[in-house]
């Protein structure tokens, strides 16, 4: 199923199928990124992601610049 996805993308966009072919197509560790909480509202927060080597597994953290409106938000919860 991941490969007809994969092979759709391909087929609609150049730049994708470009860098699927070069293996440029890779995680991005870190991402500041807004969501939208049902109760504290918008919050800016930055998504860290470590991969745990030999397991295939990932530790994510969503973390707030400290300070910030979005890290007070998330010491409320």
């Amino acid at each position: 199923m991941l490969a007809e996805l994969i092979n759709e993308f391909a087929a609609q966009d150049p730049v994708f199928a470009s860098s699927w072919r070069h293996h440029a197509v890779r995680p991005v560790p870190h991402v500041r990124k807004i969501l939208r909480h049902p109760t504290l509202g918008e919050l800016e927060i930055d998504r860290h992601t470590l991969g745990l080597p030999g397991s295939g597994f990932s530790l994510v953290m969503y973390t707030a610049e400290a300070g910030s409106p979005g890290a007070a938000a998330l010491k409320s919860l």
